[in-house]
């Protein structure tokens, strides 16, 4: 073996290996979704047909579920999305609007929402600033981490969570607390 050629493999294993320490790394403030009653950052962002969507925009009117998810129609990520559009008026029923969110282009959430049938709206985030802001940048900061969260009204977090829990769960999580206020008469 050439000098050369040993220098190559020994410079290609470290190099496979910061490339995995990259893809893996996590910040310590991202180890894991905002906390429970945090304030949810604003975010302004356009969806697949250009119109900007604000968290402002529902505030005092309508909870949010918010899902960070990595890619447009991957198998997953599409299964995930038409779980959410399936019970979607449900959702409604709760005062609760769904988006969700990645970097990828307005035109690749066109063709997703096309293709997928899906009711909400899908957001652009190409700068990852909201990703960021909501600790669901994964992936070595290429991809978003798959994340859902629950926005009351009042822009707090009452829900949180790594993965694709079920929609059914979500549900119930926005249901066990939307309860007490009806009970004393709020919404």
């Amino acid at each position: 073996m050439t000098h050369d050629f040993a220098f190559f493999l020994t410079f290609s294993a470290f190099g496979g290996i910061f490339a995995l320490m990259a893809l893996t790394y996590k910040r310590p403030d991202e180890k894991g979704p905002l906390p429970l009653f945090a304030k949810a950052p604003h975010f302004s962002l356009k969806d697949a047909s250009g119109r900007v969507v604000c968290l402002a925009d529902f505030l005092g009117k309508k909870n949010v579920v918010i899902v960070f998810y990595p890619k447009d129609k991957s198998f997953t990520c599409s299964r995930q999305l038409a779980s959410l559009n399936a019970k979607l008026a449900s959702f409604h029923d709760l005062d609760t609007e769904v988006l969700a969110i990645n970097p990828e282009s307005q035109k690749n959430h066109a063709s997703f929402c096309d293709n997928s049938h899906l009711k909400f709206p899908l957001l652009s985030d190409p700068a990852k600033k909201t990703c960021r802001d909501y600790r669901s940048l994964g992936f070595g900061g290429l991809l978003a981490n798959r994340t859902v969260y629950v926005i009351d009204k009042q822009g707090l977090v009452r829900y949180g969570k790594r993965g694709n829990p079920p929609t059914e769960e979500i549900l119930k999580s926005i249901q066990s607390w939307r309860a007490p206020a009806l009970a004393k008469g709020g919404s």
